[in-house]
């Protein structure tokens, strides 16, 4: 029964001719990737992302924050300003949030590749 739907409707796809377009992606010059473990909430550290990008404005130009579970996440981002960027990792600040949350960083640095 289901190889006779299949065989239907690809009968009317070869009649009908239609195009499947591929969808146009957006660029992104994403050129950093940081997978991050901690003992907060994933929450938690998405309030620290949004208030770092808000306090240095100008080292981040977009970011993408994806939870992987409640503890890991992995951030993409385009940093614009690398000595800028690297203050605010190393500052006592950060460094300090990062011990008590148990948080540990692995930085990746991403090519495009066409």
């Amino acid at each position: 029964m289901h190889t006779c739907w299949l065989f239907i409707f690809l009968t009317f796809l070869s009649i009908v001719q239609i195009q499947i377009e591929p969808l146009e992606r957006q660029e992104t010059g994403m050129n950093f990737c940081m997978v991050s473990e901690y003992n907060c909430t994933f929450d938690d550290f998405k309030v620290l992302v949004e208030e770092s990008n808000a306090k240095a404005p100008g080292l981040v130009s977009e970011y993408d924050l994806v939870k992987v579970n409640d503890h890991k996440s992995i951030l993409l981002m385009n940093v614009t300003d690398m000595e800028g960027f690297h203050s605010l990792m190393t500052s006592p600040e950060m460094k300090q949030w990062d011990e008590e949350n148990g948080c540990a960083d692995i930085l990746y640095s991403m090519e495009r590749i066409n």
